[in-house]
């Protein structure tokens, strides 16, 4: 349950699809200010003027049906949404003010008119039912099927073939929070799909990966040790979702702009094969893309990327890492080396590759991070000394 001003404003925000930027635009207040305010790190303003300004806001903005269903079910449960604007604004004062909603007359008339229903006469009950309107049909669009984990290796396939195809640098839009078995159970599907994608980097292509990172410590370890190698092409945009989800309905989307689409969704505890469906339709694939963006919109960064110039850089970066107070677990796997300190989070290094290094901050990252590294710890390297020793031996 929502009490504070502050969690309103969020709610509002995230059903909206707000940015702290457009708000505070619309408010002529600083962005920052906006961002610590839905954080609950400044105290909301509750004054009039700020309250018929912010709820007069969301009162037009709130467009789409699902958003005005969403608001109501928090806002005034049982009611309909008003068809006014501005009584619409005035339903959210009360709400951020913490009084209980008043219903307007004609929400009023509109859930008499819900509760009475449509009863069917006596002497109409036993006519033959009326020929149906026509009915709209919709669009026909091009679109394929697939079902179960490996409906969406063979989805997945033939997504990834379509951009191979054309030959040329494409831009890949990712999300999935479903569980990811349908990758990692079949060991020669996921190195052609670990190839592929470097094929598709080595071409050009941008990906912009929104991770989960609500999953299970080993998942998340799975995924990262998946993607490492990739990152450090320099092509990769990851990102995360900040905010808990609860998880029920869990989907997958991955879009590529002008090409094609797969999304997936499917139920906590699903005993059936969910559905993946392949979308070529122009018009499904932009629509799919705006949605991508939207919701990119409410994420923030993986890591934090630095771009040293030369080695001394990449060196000066390891030692001021290595400086900051903190235990240090040192592991080397290959050419890549993860530094890790409990309250700063893990430094991650790629021999090879001296233009980038991450650092990945995400607490509930560094703690799949941390379990990543108790189950190597005969392997670890606990000096600080030794460590930089190691790390110089290795990039020669």
């Amino acid at each position: 349950m929502m009490n504070e001003a502050y969690e309103k404003l969020d709610f509002m925000m995230r059903v909206s699809g707000t940015e702290n930027v457009v708000l505070a635009r619309a408010l002529r207040f600083d962005a920052s200010y906006v961002s610590r305010i839905r954080r609950g790190q400044r105290k909301c303003p509750t004054d009039e003027v700020f309250l018929t300004a912010v709820t007069r806001f969301f009162a037009r903005v709130l467009r789409e049906p699902y958003q005005k269903s969403a608001v109501t079910e928090v806002v005034c449960p049982g009611l309909p949404w008003p068809t006014e604007e501005a009584e619409a604004g005035e339903l959210l004062k009360s709400w951020f003010m913490g009084q209980a909603p008043q219903a307007t007359q004609a929400q009023r008339a509109l859930a008499l008119l819900r509760a009475a229903g449509d009863p069917v006469p006596e002497n109409d009950r036993t006519k033959e039912p009326r020929e149906a309107p026509h009915l709209p049909a919709g669009t026909h669009a091009m679109a394929s099927l697939f079902y179960g984990d490996q409906g969406k290796r063979d989805g997945v396939r033939a997504f990834l073939e379509i951009l191979l195809k054309t030959g040329k640098p494409q831009t890949l839009l990712l999300h999935s929070d479903e569980e990811m078995q349908w990758l990692f159970e079949d060991a020669s599907y996921s190195a052609w799909w670990a190839e592929t994608m470097k094929t598709l980097l080595a071409r050009g292509a941008t990906i912009r990966i929104i991770h989960s990172v609500d999953r299970h410590l080993d998942e998340m370890m799975q995924a990262i040790r998946g993607w490492m190698p990739l990152y450090f092409t320099g092509r990769i945009e990851p990102y995360y979702y900040p905010h808990l989800q609860d998880k029920v309905f869990t989907r997958t989307m991955f879009v590529s702009p002008g090409q094609a689409a797969l999304i997936s969704r499917s139920i906590k505890g699903q005993d059936c094969d969910p559905i993946n469906i392949l979308i070529r339709d122009s018009a499904g694939v932009r629509s799919l893309d705006a949605e991508f963006r939207a919701f990119l919109s409410q994420c923030r960064p993986l890591f934090d990327t630095f771009r040293p110039r030369d080695e001394k850089e990449r060196t000066v970066i390891l030692q001021g890492f290595l400086r900051k107070q903190g235990a240090l677990k040192t592991v080397f796997s290959g050419k890549e080396a993860i530094f890790y300190k409990e309250e700063i989070g893990a430094l991650i290094l790629r021999a090879d590759v001296t233009e980038l290094a991450f650092l990945l901050k995400e607490p509930r990252l560094v703690a799949a991070m941390e379990a990543f590294l108790k189950e190597h710890d005969t392997h670890v390297i606990k000096d600080g000394r030794a460590a930089l020793a190691a790390w110089k031996e290795l990039t020669g």
